[in-house]
Parts: C-alpha cells; structure tokens; sequence
C-alpha cells in the first residue's frame, strides 16, 4: 500500500484575480467582488424580468445573509423568485482555467440565479479512484456541509458533477443522516450546460468570430452525466455563426488519454491516445494556422487541456476552450471577453 500523505486531495484553490472579474452595474448588478477564498454575487434584475425563474426547483432555500446594499426585506423578496446556486468552481477549471469560472458565473447570472461561489474544496474524484475512499470521505463530508444551503450545485465539469452524483453516497453506510445527505447533494448537482440546457438559457455571444471548432466529448459526459454532451451541442448550436464539427462515432467514444490519476501513473500511454485522438480530429479541420488557430472544446477542462498539451509539444496551432467559455462571448484568440448582448 501506498504513503497515503501523497493523495491528499486539494483544498480550495482562490481564482487569482486582484479585482472584481465582472464590471458593471445598475439594475444588472448591485454587488460583486473577488475575494481570497470566494466570490458572492447578488443581482437585482430589471422588474420586468423579475417574473422568471429557473425550472429545477419547487422554493428557494435559505441561507446566511450577504451585504449586496440589500435590505433584509428585499433580500427574502428576491430569493422568492431567484434560485440560490453553488458555483463549484472544481480544482482543474478554478487553478488553470479561471477564464471558464468567470463564463459559467455569466451564464448563471443570464440563466437568473442568485450565483455565489462558497469556500470549497474537493470533490474527492483523485483520492476515490485510487483507492483512498478514507480520504474521499473527509472532502466528501466538507462538502455536505458546505453545500448544504443551496437550491443547485453546477460545475463546469461532467467529471466532477458525476463524482458528487454517482459516487458520493457510496462513500456514506446505508440508512445514516450522511448518506441521505449525500444523495440529496447528489440529486440538486448538476453539469453546467446540463443545467444551462434544461432552463433553455440563450448564450450571451452574439457572433462567433474564429473558425469551425472541434467538439470532444470525455469519457465522464458520455457515462458519468449522460445528456451534458447533448445539452452542450444544443447550446452551441444557438451561437451564431459557429460551426461545430463532430467527429464520427467511434472517434467521439474514443478516450483522450487524460484520465485524471491515469495519465499521472502511465504518461507515455496517457500522451499516445492523446496523439491518436487528435490526429483523428484534426483531419476534419487540416487549415488550422497560428493566426486562426483550431478550437477544441467540450465540458471537461481537464481533457481539453490534454489534448492542447499533446498539440503544443508537436506545434500544432491548437487552443482549448471550455464550452461555457465560447457561450458567454469568449474570444477564440484573445479568450474570455466581456458579453456580447445583454
């Protein structure tokens, strides 16, 4: 067996910004900031759309009050009307894609929820799949604390989501108070286009301005979220002006090699199936050039940018972005720019 200190799992990891990621204000905004350990955001919303409300959820629940300029009154009046949802942020996107965070919170806020992104860890994916189920079940239970509070639980990860959905009760003895906990997390957690998808939210870019993009679905939004794949295509299919291209079947079900632990304990595999990946994909789009470079994306950070690795060791002109990313108005050369349209 193994030192165990070495799967430790991450503690929550802030996204480096020294000021607040989202400009703005009047009737869109009254609060937001970025802070060392979370961002909490308030939205005061134009009345006339104050009627609307996200489709998964029968009331709001509390929680502890934020100063936003609101009153007390005004702030039990909005959350009769506004779902309160838990941006998990996930280890991978929070500390080397902070750009997708900022797009999902976009897309929240454009969806009409209360977002906030509460002090978190994680979700305990690396530490239950190498066997560690005592360790995934100390993060586990930091999240059932932390997430206790709220309507939804939406991360911009199939990966993710599937672990809080799929594998978190087990970790918990049938018939305890952690294990009915951990299934009502399990049931109120949510991908983020899957949840996007579901309330039929309009992307905020208005026009996309690269080239055709290169769809990957990972291995998770095929098995662990069925339905996150389809949810994005449907989104993007929206965008104007954007062509997404789908490689045949065999290709889409074909692993990229990332596998989280796997492609830490058998590189040279890990980086060969990314080669044989991309090379399958990239013959649906040969006129890629460094000014117009290729997009790939998907829902999972994490193989996107394996097979963006994999294209820059062989100097490929190759730039992943998350789908949310391309959603809230993201640049395919500059990356995440403000919204297109409100």
């Amino acid at each position: 067996m193994p030192a165990k200190a070495g799967i430790s799992g991450c503690s929550f990891m802030h996204v480096r910004h020294e000021t607040p990621a989202f400009a703005g204000g009047g009737d869109e905004m009254t609060s937001c900031f970025s802070g060392r350990v979370a961002w909490r955001c308030f939205l005061a919303l134009p009345a006339e759309r104050e009627e609307r409300s996200a489709g998964f959820f029968l009331s709001p629940a509390g929680g502890a009050a934020i100063d936003g300029g609101m009153t007390e009154k005004s702030r039990k009046e909005y959350r009769n009307v506004r779902p309160r949802v838990a941006l998990f942020a996930t280890c991978v996107v929070n500390t080397l894609r902070p750009q997708a965070v900022e797009a999902a919170m976009r897309l929240l806020r454009h969806a009409g929820c209360v977002v906030e992104v509460p002090e978190q860890g994680c979700c305990g994916q690396p530490a239950f799949n190498a066997g560690y189920e005592d360790e995934a079940r100390t993060m586990g239970r930091a999240l059932l604390e932390t997430l206790a509070p709220y309507d939804a639980v939406v991360a911009p990860s199939a990966s993710c989501a599937g672990m809080v959905r799929n594998h978190l009760p087990e970790l918990f003895t049938s018939g305890t108070a952690e294990r009915e906990a951990a299934e009502a997390l399990a049931a109120r957690t949510f991908e983020l286009c899957e949840f996007l998808h579901h309330d039929e939210v309009t992307p905020l870019m208005s026009e996309w301005r690269g080239g055709p993009v290169l769809w990957h679905d990972s291995c998770a939004s095929l098995r662990e979220v069925p339905g996150a794949a389809d949810a994005a295509l449907a989104l993007l299919e929206r965008v104007p002006g954007l062509e997404v291209l789908l490689p045949e079947v065999e290709t889409r079900q074909t692993c990229c090699g990332f596998g989280g632990l796997f492609s830490v304990k058998v590189p040279e595999v890990s980086a060969e199936l990314g080669k044989r990946k991309l090379d399958t994909m990239l013959e649906l789009a040969p006129d890629a050039s460094p000014a117009r470079p290729l997009v790939i994306t998907g829902v999972d950070m994490g193989c996107l940018m394996h097979l963006q690795g994999v294209a820059e060791a062989r100097g490929l002109p190759v730039k992943a972005m998350h789908a949310a990313e391309i959603l809230a108005g993201g640049d395919p050369v500059e990356g995440l720019s403000g919204p297109t349209k409100t």
